[in-house]
């Protein structure tokens, strides 16, 4: 099974995927913007939750903002490693800014699923 994510949800996810894992050969694929990690400078702009609907007016030439959401998201990639790491799920981490199919045909990526295949089956 391939699940296809950002993770970027509240907590809840770890459990069912875990038991998911312990049935099944599960790869998790964590799919990322590079604008999640760096926010650039381009002045005062309004960001909206598209969950809850709630804005927020922020300024994006603020050094020290851009430096606590650079560490927020860096911790937030760590949270999601060791989580599904815990999992004991295969992973691939893939960029929106990339070619998304490059790293399934790398030669590396076929080689982890074709022995994660045998330790299953």
């Amino acid at each position: 099974m391939i699940v296809v994510s950002d993770f970027l949800v509240p907590d809840g996810w770890q459990q069912p995927l875990g038991r998911l894992a312990a049935r099944h050969e599960v790869v998790a694929v964590r799919l990322s913007d590079p604008r999640e990690v760096a926010l650039p400078d381009v002045g005062v702009i309004t960001l909206e939750d598209p969950e809850t609907g709630r804005q927020r007016v922020i300024d994006t030439g603020d050094r020290r903002l851009r430096e606590r959401f650079a560490e927020a998201a860096r911790d937030q990639t760590a949270r999601v490693r060791a989580d599904l790491a815990a999992c004991g799920v295969d992973t691939l981490w893939l960029d929106t800014d990339e070619d998304l199919l490059r790293p399934w045909c790398a030669s590396s990526t076929r080689a982890r699923l074709r022995r994660r295949s045998r330790a299953v089956g």
